[in-house]
């Protein structure tokens, strides 16, 4: 009977303290928006058919494919990545434009708990192949380099 008073008074003591426990917050990760531009003109590589959405692939460090969606808006197409910001830790991706151009993509992520309240916050994001740059809305510009030139050289050599 003393162990079960015991156990009742400490319970009722640790919920007293619990500055939390009426409050509930929760923040996801915010989705990574992606848009891919040619160096040169800025014009959106998808919005010119430079690259189809068809061929567009997103594979993690294991191969496994990841979810994507694009969003038409004016004369641009974004990438939604909705899931990536939920692995924490350093992951490591390779994003698909086409047969010739990958970009290799590292994101370290980590989730934090503060003021009764978790959350997700990016603590690096680093492409090893090609420029970036993220704007102030949030979105993640790739800088593709050479694009015409490259495909262009890659058709001289296969024919």
């Amino acid at each position: 009977m003393k162990k079960l008073l015991f156990f009742i008074l400490t319970a009722t003591f640790l919920n007293a303290c619990n500055p939390c426990k009426d409050y509930a917050c929760f923040s996801p990760p915010e989705p990574l928006i992606f848009q891919f531009v040619d160096a040169a003109s800025g014009k959106d590589l998808f919005y010119n058919n430079t690259f189809d959405t068809i061929n567009f692939k997103v594979v993690n460090s294991i191969k496994i494919n990841q979810n994507f969606n694009f969003i038409h808006q004016d004369s641009s197409i974004f990438v939604i990545m909705p899931d990536i910001g939920w692995n924490t830790g350093q992951q490591m991706y390779n994003i698909q434009l086409d047969s010739l151009t990958n970009l290799d993509v590292s994101i370290q992520m980590e989730q934090l708990n503060e003021n009764c309240c978790t959350f997700f916050r990016m603590i690096l994001f680093n492409v090893s192949n090609h420029l970036w740059e993220r704007g102030q809305n949030g979105i993640i510009k790739f800088i593709i380099l050479g694009y015409k030139f490259f495909a262009a050289l890659s058709k001289t050599i296969s024919r």
